[in-house]
């Protein structure tokens, strides 16, 4: 019995997987905006869509946008939008769900 065991473990270790990947993106703002960095080590673009809600004043509106990740990128800004105010306009931004990358 132990045999068998140590025998199905080695199989199981063995036994070749596909990897999943995409890049990793991460959201950052401030006072004129916000964006997402992108670092992506892969020789190969992705296409990315993200969905977010942005409140201004308290009117909210959620929004899908798209992007492009280059291959070979290291933190470069892939996705920005900037909000254009008043001076002491309150808004926020709120990530709905993490980018889907394709």
């Amino acid at each position: 019995m132990r045999k068998w065991i140590i025998c199905c473990l080695l199989v199981l270790a063995t036994v070749p997987s596909a990897a999943w990947s995409s890049p990793l993106l991460m959201w950052d703002s401030n006072d004129k905006g916000f964006w997402i960095t992108a670092i992506n080590p892969e020789d190969r673009s992705y296409n990315c869509s993200t969905r977010y809600t942005l409140t201004i004043a308290g009117q909210s509106d959620t929004r899908n946008d798209s992007f492009n990740v280059q291959p070979k990128s290291n933190g470069l800004v892939a996705f920005v939008r900037s909000v254009i105010l008043p001076p002491n306009t309150p808004w926020t931004v709120v990530q709905e769900d993490p980018p889907n990358c394709y």
